[in-house]
């Protein structure tokens, strides 16, 4: 699951200089509309063209479904489209690991995930790592400008979608990036469409957003979806959160930038802290006094009911109660919610 969030990571760090091309054939509106309905079109066609044995959502997982649409589907992209009209790509993409910030705190306040010291010496590394880059060293200060309000509010919205969508990542990740997708997709046309911002353009920059839809919101969301669910949240996107770094260096070699010894230390510090997040775990006697529904074997710590007709090793999904008392090594995944 490791990989997943690296995965993720890159290939969502790979629409932040694309998108800036993107600009300048397209509205914000309209891209961010191509953007999340190729999504939502490519995950319709994977959805209609397989099975698996995921748990469908239920109308009580719709709430998620709906902020998360609202935050991350629609009000973070557009912000940060809007950012890049007022920033360089590179100052964007370092910009994002607010992100990081805003979602680790929410899901340690709210969400009440444990962490051990070295995943908070990890997590200070890496924000140390995006601040370096971002510090003014002749007057020792951050400039705030509209663009950095505007990406800062778009991090905080995914944020906000990010733990929102923890509550549902039992649940088939197919299914919930396809909604978002649809979702984030139709707001943002509907609005593009109300405000006259719809404009033609030359083919290539459809097809290039279309593309970009599918690799960096399409599968990039389902792979995070797969990692918080064996992670949590905050390991998922303390890691995930590399691509600002992945982003900005794609920045500098795409529009040319300089490659400094500034960036090759920051890199440096983003990659130790990764490094600690990757190693923390904790281990504690806890209690497991839960019901709910997802995609599981029988051939682990947590789920040792049987059925005759069903091989231990075979994953299928269905409603299971866990009651176990024990202590082990683990993340804060599905199992493990608890301070």
């Amino acid at each position: 699951m490791i990989f997943y969030s690296f995965l993720a990571s890159f290939l969502f760090a790979v629409s932040i200089p694309i998108t800036k091309l993107l600009l300048k054939g397209l509205t914000e509106l309209t891209l961010s509309a191509i953007l999340y309905l190729s999504s939502f079109a490519f995950l319709f066609l994977v959805k209609l063209l397989t099975k698996n044995q995921e748990s469908d959502l239920t109308r009580k997982d719709f709430p998620y479904i709906l902020l998360s649409i609202l935050f991350g589907g629609f009000l973070g992209p557009i912000l940060m489209i809007f950012s890049l009209k007022y920033l360089n790509a590179s100052s964007v993409s370092l910009f994002t690991n607010f992100e990081m910030i805003f979602t680790v705190m929410i899901s340690i306040l709210f969400l009440g995930e444990s962490k051990d010291i070295k995943f908070f010496l990890g997590f200070f590394l890496v924000v140390v790592g995006v601040l370096f880059l971002n510090l003014d060293f002749d007057s020792f200060s951050i400039k705030l400008n509209r663009g950095v309000l505007f990406i800062l509010a778009s991090t905080f919205c995914w944020a906000l979608d990010n733990n929102f969508t923890s509550k549902i990542s039992s649940k088939d990740p197919v299914s919930i990036a396809m909604f978002k997708g649809f979702g984030g997709g139709v707001l943002s046309l509907f609005i593009s469409y109300f405000t006259a911002t719809l404009k033609s353009a030359p083919i290539y920059y459809f097809v290039g957003a279309v593309v970009c839809g599918i690799l960096s919101y399409a599968l990039s969301l389902v792979l995070i979806i797969y990692s918080v669910r064996e992670m949590g949240v905050s390991r998922t996107f303390t890691i995930f959160n590399s691509y600002p770094v992945f982003a900005f260096i794609l920045s500098m070699l795409l529009f040319s930038e300089p490659f400094t010894l500034r960036v090759i230390f920051s890199f440096l510090l983003v990659t130790f802290g990764m490094f600690l997040v990757i190693l923390s775990k904790h281990n504690h006697l806890h209690s497991h006094i839960l019901e709910h529904e997802h995609l599981h074997s029988h051939n682990d710590l947590h789920h040792n009911h049987k059925h005759d007709e069903i091989e231990s090793s075979i994953s299928h999904s269905h409603k299971h109660v866990h009651n176990i008392t024990h202590s082990h090594p683990h993340y804060n995944d599905i199992h493990h919610l608890h301070h």
